[in-house]
This record gives structure tokens, C-alpha cells and sequence, in this order.
């Protein structure tokens, strides 16, 4: 009886935590707002904060805890269940970047060790503990990016333009340029049976490099060219290079992030 009801009071307790978290994400809070909310999650937060978001299909309740209470021991951080993952706030005073190291090492470590096929979104280091709906969404942003990069391990700074792209992915201005980009070249493969989607991704893949996406399409360097021209003569961008390259670089990633 007492298990069943240790059991009740810790998702009461995991719920109200997760509910706090999702306050600060989701409403404009005052700056004394935001700091009685941050002690209300943990009263001894430190000055500085990582926030790490992982998720696995194979994160179920009954070994939830056991992990929970293993990344918790240190005081100043918090680990909660969260959207479906687990959500860490490491929280920290001025440490060098060596030390941090190793103190997330240690942590992603755990999370790996513990949780198979662990999808791991790490944000930007030393944030401000005021900041910290910053760092959530950071790590949520990067764990979602995993259909993108394949990678199970994804730092914010490493996303590069995909960082923002995720966040406005959702904006009805971000779906019109993919349209205006993407479809009059999805169009054309349609009526045509061509292959200058295929073409565009490799190319922006390879950074425009001729000889490496003709070998990954095993077509000649010349039909690459040529299929490269065509799309710059669909998109009205034949005078213009760093427009184009610009262009279909949003479009091909704005392409990667609407077909996850």
C-alpha cells in the first residue's frame, strides 16, 4: 500500500513540476515571475544552465524513476518527466568549459547507458538561470532536429540555420517561401519524370560541390550542371549566384524539416 501510494504522490509530483516548466515556456512571465517559478522547480538552482531533453519509444514509467532519481542526486539539478522525454535543468556557477564538459559527460552517459536508442537535444552552455525557458526550448528544438541530421546526439550550435528554421517551421510566412521555392521544382519532376529535386538536395548537401553529388547520383558532372541550370531557370535566378545558393538552401532544409 505504502509502494502504490509513493508511487501516486511522485507523478503528482513529476505533473505539478512538468505543469511549472510548461508556464514558463508558454506564458510571458515577469522577471519575479519567472525567478519564484524557477525556485518553486528547485529552490537551490545555481547561476548558469544546460538544459538536456532526451527521448526514447523505450522510456516507460517503471524504470522512468529509477533514472530520475539517479540524475537528481545533485541538488541543483532537476530531472523531469516531460512531453513524452525526460527534460534535465543543470544548473551551475562559474565553471570552466572543461569542467562543464565533464559534468554533462557524465550525465549524457547515464542517459545512454540507461536508455536504449536515446535521442539526446543538448542546448547552448551558460545560459542564464533567468533564461532558462531558452535553454528548454533549445533542447527541445535540437531533439526534434534527429530525422534531419541522424544524429542521436544533437547540440544546439551545431544546427546552424536549421535552429531557426525549426522554430518558424509552423509560421504561415515559413510554409509560403518553401512553397515558392520547392514546388515549382516539384512540379516540374512530376510533369517531366526528371530528377532536379533529388539533384537540388545533393547539391546543397555537398555544398554545391559538382564532383561529389556526380558521384553520389552516379550521373556525369555535365548533367549535374546541367540540372543545377535548370533549377536556377524554374526559380528565375540565372543572373544571380548568391541568391540562388541562398534560396535553395533554405528551401532544401525547409524541404527536410516539412517531410520528417
Amino acid at each position: 500500500m505504502n509502494a502504490i501510494m509513493s508511487l501516486i504522490l511522485e507523478k503528482q509530483k513529476n505533473i505539478i513540476l512538468e505543469m511549472r516548466i510548461s508556464s514558463l515556456l508558454e506564458i510571458n512571465l515577469s522577471n519575479s515571475d519567472i525567478n519564484n517559478t524557477l525556485k518553486s522547480i528547485n529552490y537551490s538552482f545555481l547561476k548558469y544552465v544546460t538544459a538536456i531533453y532526451c527521448y526514447s519509444d523505450n522510456i516507460n514509467e517503471s524504470w522512468n524513476k529509477n533514472l530520475i532519481d539517479l540524475l537528481s542526486k545533485n541538488k541543483s539539478t532537476t530531472c523531469v518527466p516531460f512531453k513524452n522525454g525526460l527534460l534535465l535543468l543543470i544548473t551551475y556557477n562559474n565553471i570552466s568549459k572543461s569542467e562543464l564538459s565533464k559534468m554533462l559527460d557524465f550525465y549524457i552517459n547515464h542517459i545512454k547507458y540507461n536508455i536504449n536508442d536515446s535521442i539526446i537535444g543538448i542546448s547552448e552552455n551558460y545560459i542564464p538561470i533567468t533564461s532558462c525557458k531558452n535553454a528548454i526550448n533549445q533542447a527541445l528544438v535540437s531533439s526534434s532536429s534527429y530525422s534531419i541530421s541522424n544524429e542521436r546526439i544533437v547540440k544546439y550550435n551545431s544546427l546552424g540555420t536549421y535552429s531557426l528554421l525549426m522554430c518558424c517551421k509552423d509560421f504561415e510566412e515559413s510554409k509560403e517561401l518553401y512553397s515558392n521555392i520547392m514546388k515549382p521544382i516539384i512540379d516540374y519532376d512530376k510533369e517531366n519524370k526528371s530528377f532536379l529535386l533529388e539533384t537540388l538536395i545533393s547539391f546543397v548537401n555537398h555544398d554545391g560541390d559538382y564532383k561529389k553529388v556526380s558521384n553520389e547520383l552516379f550521373q556525369h558532372e555535365n548533367t549535374i550542371r546541367y540540372r543545377i541550370l535548370k533549377v536556377k531557370s524554374i526559380l528565375n535566378l540565372d543572373k544571380s549566384n548568391i541568391e540562388f545558393y541562398e534560396k535553395i538552401s533554405i528551401g532544401v532544409k525547409l524541404h527536410k524539416i516539412y517531410n520528417i
